[in-house]
């Protein structure tokens, strides 16, 4: 247990201390001139990631985010296909580990379970470091839970270092998946889109086409899909007293039957306004420009952060979110007027949103906190410390 300790720590006092961290890297010390002078004597990184971040088009916080980190000495690759597993990398860098199995194929996924397992364990024995970002606490679509809890058990055993955007979300992550206790952890917040989604909101003529008066707007935006609960949204919304708020439901559905729910629960309510389509960057701060308040009152079965919460932020728009201990820490960062925190039920986030609406705030956040030249710097030191654990531990 004491070595675990010590590696853990050693990995902590490898990074600044950022605010982002709640109760972590007090009193931690950095020697900014040394450690940037060791670090221009490394090697160039080789690191394979899967998806690449250019895979993520609904979402390009990755993108953004490593297109800093390969100007530290990083040559980033994207892991395809599984033979890529084999190309000896430094280090192997996983976000969604579900995405390595044709889970839809009854005879490939077990097979591909036990390749790709199979695949990293070699892969390791080689010399590369496994590392996993913990964007979910389990896929939010499950369609076959039993073997996915046996793929997911052997994939973490393997885990050399964990990322994860928060204290909180780090002990969702470890409460919900034991084996993590022991592995080191490094925290490396979810960075902002402020610089991303630069077209100038044409608020008002949106708001003439979709016939919006002056009552709060509140949007739930994104890619549609069951754990968000949007019908649940919508079927609390109706029990609200007159005048109700406007809904604007701004998202491309995973799929045709999820759109037919959505558009059923909604039926002939003028006041609920369906955008059920794929939204293009350039209109991005129009919608959010429209909206007084961002829903995100997600399932909790598997929802840990939340990418649309990031992008509300980055457009000054305020969020409500379910209580959990990640969410608590983007309040404590953000401030409460900013981050709102209800139940999980549909019912308490529209009342916690139209207390949102009706309050005052500045009318910008402030976002170095999340800057990407920050973050990156933060991960290119996980990557070290990774490689520098599994070199340890195969001498061993």
């Amino acid at each position: 247990m004491s070595s675990v300790v010590d590696q853990t720590s050693r990995v902590v006092k490898c990074l600044t201390p950022h605010p982002y961290i709640v109760k972590a890297g007090e009193g931690v010390q950095v020697d900014r001139k040394n450690r940037v002078r060791k670090r221009s004597q490394e090697k160039v990184l080789q690191v394979l990631m899967s998806p690449g971040p250019d895979k993520l088009t609904d979402n390009p916080s990755l993108l953004l985010l490593f297109s800093e980190v390969v100007r530290h000495g990083v040559t980033i690759s994207s892991c395809a296909r599984k033979k890529n597993l084999l190309s000896r990398p430094d280090v192997i860098h996983i976000h969604f580990p579900e995405w390595l199995i044709r889970w839809k194929r009854p005879w490939l996924a077990p097979l591909d379970v036990v390749v790709i397992l199979g695949l990293l364990w070699l892969a390791r024995r080689r010399g590369a470091a496994l590392v996993w970002t913990g964007h979910d606490l389990e896929p939010h679509e499950l369609s076959r839970p039993r073997l996915w809890r046996a793929y997911n058990r052997f994939f973490i055993s393997q885990v050399d270092l964990l990322i994860s955007f928060s204290e909180g979300a780090k002990s969702l992550l470890v409460e919900r998946h034991s084996r993590l206790a022991g592995v080191p952890t490094v925290v490396v917040p979810h960075g902002h889109y402020r610089d991303h989604y630069t077209a100038p909101p044409k608020a008002a003529i949106l708001r003439k086409e979709l016939k919006l008066d002056h009552r709060p707007v509140l949007l739930c935006f994104g890619l549609i899909r069951p754990y968000k609960n949007l019908p649940g949204i919508i079927c609390a919304w109706r029990q609200l007293p007159e005048p109700r708020p406007q809904l604007l439901i701004a998202g491309r559905p995973m799929d045709s039957e999820i759109a037919e729910v959505i558009k059923k629960e909604a039926g002939e309510a003028k006041d609920v306004h369906l955008l059920l389509r794929f939204i293009h960057g350039d209109e991005v701060p129009t919608i959010f420009a429209l909206a007084d308040v961002v829903l995100m009152p997600y399932m909790a079965r598997s929802a840990l952060n939340s990418g649309v919460a990031h992008l509300a932020l980055s457009l000054s728009r305020p969020t409500v979110l379910n209580d959990t201990l990640a969410n608590q820490n983007l309040r404590d960062v953000f401030g409460g007027e900013w981050v709102w925190l209800c139940d999980g039920t549909p019912a308490d986030a529209l009342r916690t949103a139209l207390v949102a609406a009706a309050t005052t705030r500045p009318e910008t956040l402030d976002l170095d906190v999340i800057n990407y030249k920050r973050l990156a710097a933060e991960t290119r030191c996980a990557y070290s410390d990774a490689i520098a654990r599994r070199g340890k531990r195969s001498n061993h």
